[in-house]
């Protein structure tokens, strides 16, 4: 599921219309093409074999092409190699809840022993093994397995880490910094993305019921992927979407205070980040932080977020609740701001906003 949604090539519904064909050729040489070049067969790109091999001599459709031929997998599967295998590994093996899922699991040889075995098999096989394995030890099933179910249980317990649409959330920020925006020296690399992701864990930001330091009832994640009277996940893609608007604004946020540090500045307030990230301005350096803002305030813009008195709010009232909402739900996820310095730059207002626009 995760690589369905990372490599987002839809093959077209109706194999002989040309043009979709060609939308689905460009889809597959986008992203699993190496360095620009498109997917190749002994020297023949996919769209030359298309337009040879499946069309006529003025273009036309002659035969149907519903999905990649088989002689083009092994530069599809190079492709996916180079331009994602390496930084979707290290996050899926390397993000702190993961990986120490993954130690324990290897301290005990969870894997490949008799738990990994076990969880392998259907639920009618696990019932079989079980008992005959607890006629020759009656502690089997204790000891061999509840125990360990048990503590990874409680490794996965209210961790959004855990839950598939935070996942398909994360991938498609690795996505964004690691494939889309490759070398860009503003958003980083797979090793700054590890870096905020296990700063967020450990700070408790991550969990399912992690509280807002701005004395709201409200959970930090209500609203964005939580119902707010049963504090129950949404499962949705607009939600899906929302999980990713937030860490991708997490992540710029983090990533602009540590780039203002490196050169000896300082960032102004977790208000002013807020309004810089929602400038259409600010997108050409930070992909989309416009469209994310939008998202996010979006959800936020609700009679269940206003409450009883909605009907008797001004909107100019309601848009302050909705941006104090979300400068304190930005400001949970990024690391401490220095204090601004005895310097004249920052002095006045003026001096604080050149400086947060640079």
């Amino acid at each position: 599921m995760l690589i369905s949604n990372l490599l987002d090539i839809d093959p077209p519904k109706d194999p002989m219309d040309g043009k979709k064909v060609k939308d689905f050729i460009k889809s597959i040489n986008d992203t699993l093409g190496i360095g620009g070049k498109e997917v190749e067969h002994d020297g023949r790109t996919l769209s030359k074999y298309y337009d040879e091999d499946c069309c006529d001599e003025d273009g036309e459709p002659t035969t149907p092409f519903a999905r990649l031929p088989e002689t083009y997998l092994i530069s599809a599967v190079e492709g996916f190699k180079v331009n994602f295998r390496p930084w979707l590994l290290h996050i899926l093996l390397d993000f702190k809840p993961y990986k120490n899922l993954l130690d324990y699991s290897r301290e005990y040889n969870l894997i490949e022993g008799t738990f990994g075995s076990y969880q392998a098999q259907t639920s009618k096989h696990r019932l079989i093994i079980r008992e005959q394995e607890t006629t020759k030890d009656s502690n089997w099933n204790k000891n061999e397995i509840l125990r360990f179910q048990t503590e990874i249980a409680k490794m996965k317990e209210n961790q959004w880490a855990f839950k598939a649409i935070f996942q398909k959330a994360l991938v498609r920020l690795g996505k964004l910094v690691c494939f889309q925006n490759q070398g860009d020296s503003n958003l980083g690399t797979v090793d700054d993305i590890l870096e905020f992701l296990d700063r967020l864990f450990d700070s408790g930001v991550l969990k399912l019921d992690a509280p807002i330091p701005d004395g709201q009832s409200f959970r930090l994640w209500t609203f964005i992927a939580l119902n707010a009277g049963s504090d129950k996940i949404k499962v949705a893609t607009t939600v899906e979407d929302r999980i990713f608007s937030l860490l991708c604004l997490w992540y710029y946020g983090s990533r602009k205070i540590k780039l203002t540090e490196i050169a000896d500045q300082t960032t102004t307030s977790y208000r002013k980040l807020v309004n810089y990230f929602s400038a259409d301005k600010s997108t050409a350096t930070w992909p989309d932080c416009k469209k994310s803002y939008d998202l996010l305030y979006k959800g936020f813009n609700t009679n269940a977020f206003f409450g009883r008195d909605s009907d008797q709010l001004t909107d100019k009232q309601k848009e302050d609740l909705v941006r104090s909402r979300l400068t304190a739900v930005f400001e949970a996820g990024l690391p401490p701001l220095k204090k601004i310095q005895d310097n004249p730059q920052f002095q006045s207002n003026e001096g604080i906003d050149n400086n947060l626009e640079d």
